[in-house]
């Protein structure tokens, strides 16, 4: 709005080039196409690669070509489990009824990044989970998720990769138990019966913490259609909120996961932003020639102080919502028993 106000103002008095050079300006400084800084939050599949059975690995095998061919070329043939590296698991994964890696609708799979940070409680403790509370957090900072939004959660064990013994918290004294964070069971139930949310990421090897035996957040969340991705890299730069993810994973037909490629693309910095910031510096420059203390100045102050007191009203509300629909949930469980999903040999 600002951009079409000085437009209008200024280019009727200005000679026919200048005008043009300005609306190109205008163009490309301001266009919602310029595309912000990239993030490649991928691990590479190679011989590094880990996996939950040590007997699985990455090949990469050349294809040999035929040597009298009048160009060059090369070729491979790879072989992998689908749950491998940074990767997404479908719905039908866990849920025999759930989409496969082929069936999510591809507008699920740009959407925007909600970024929750546990790192500090990570670092403190391996077995670490991600909570209800972390999400009314969460919301209590930006708001609601809007459609579509994938929820990322920082852990900081992309840092270990690709150390198995670090990454999967192996030790002598438990040979065979993991401790690594994920989410817990209720916050992966808040999440199943968010609208907004149409999958989930993680930067460790399960969605579920790694001392789990039944993976009750993988069927929660396939069971409402919700993909999760796993192994996901270095999330310290990414913004709480604000930023795009672009999640594409590999097309299998009747697939349930696949290698997936994770990008993130960071607000871009334009003209329109940096314009607001000079205007608000000389309007700072007008107040203080002024005088303090006047009515236009207090009229503002009272009202950011009743915006926030409105802030603060909807935000307990909201909060007193979420408290009464975890309370009928864990009625509804006690009524009846948790269905647990065994794992061996679990990918």
């Amino acid at each position: 709005m600002e951009v079409r106000l000085f437009w209008t103002r200024m280019a009727p008095r200005m000679p026919g080039v200048a005008r043009w050079a300005l609306a190109l300006a205008l163009l490309v400084c301001c266009s919602p196409a310029v595309a912000g800084e990239l993030l490649d939050l991928t691990h590479t599949l190679d011989n590094t690669t880990l996996y939950w059975n040590e007997k699985d690995s990455f090949t990469l095998t050349r294809v040999e070509q035929p040597a009298n061919r009048p160009f060059w070329s090369q070729k491979f043939k790879i072989e992998t489990v689908e749950h491998a590296g940074t990767h997404m698991d479908a719905p039908s994964h866990f849920y025999e009824q759930g989409w496969t890696i082929a069936d999510i609708p591809v507008e699920r799979l740009i959407a925007n990044a909600a970024v929750i940070d546990i790192s500090e409680r990570s670092a403190a403790n391996p077995d670490a989970m991600v909570t209800p509370e972390d999400l009314d957090a969460w919301r209590d900072a930006h708001g609601q998720f809007k459609y579509p939004t994938i929820v990322l959660i920082r852990t900081g064990y992309a840092a270990y990769w690709p150390d198995r013994n670090r990454y999967f918290g192996l030790s002598d004294a438990e040979p065979g138990v993991y401790h690594f964070p994920g989410f817990g069971e209720a916050a992966g139930q808040d999440l199943a019966e968010d609208p907004a949310v149409v999958g989930v990421g993680i930067d460790t090897a399960s969605l579920d913490q790694g001392v789990s035996r039944t993976l009750p957040v993988h069927a929660v969340l396939s069971r409402a259609n919700r993909f999760g991705m796993e192994n996901v890299g270095d999330l310290s730069q990414v913004p709480a909120s604000g930023a795009r993810i672009y999640a594409l994973p590999m097309k299998t037909g009747g697939g349930s996961g696949g290698p997936c490629r994770v990008v993130i693309e960071l607000e871009p910095s334009t003209c329109r932003g940096k314009g607001r910031g000079q205007k608000g510096r000389g309007r700072g420059q007008k107040g203080r020639g002024r005088g303090q203390g006047g009515r236009r100045g207090q009229g503002r102050d009272q009202g950011q102080e009743s915006g926030r007191r409105q802030g603060q009203d909807q935000g307990q509300e909201g909060r007193r919502q979420r408290q009464g629909r975890r309370q009928g949930r864990r009625r509804q469980q006690e009524q009846h028993a948790h269905e647990e999903l065994p794992v061996p040999g679990f990918e």
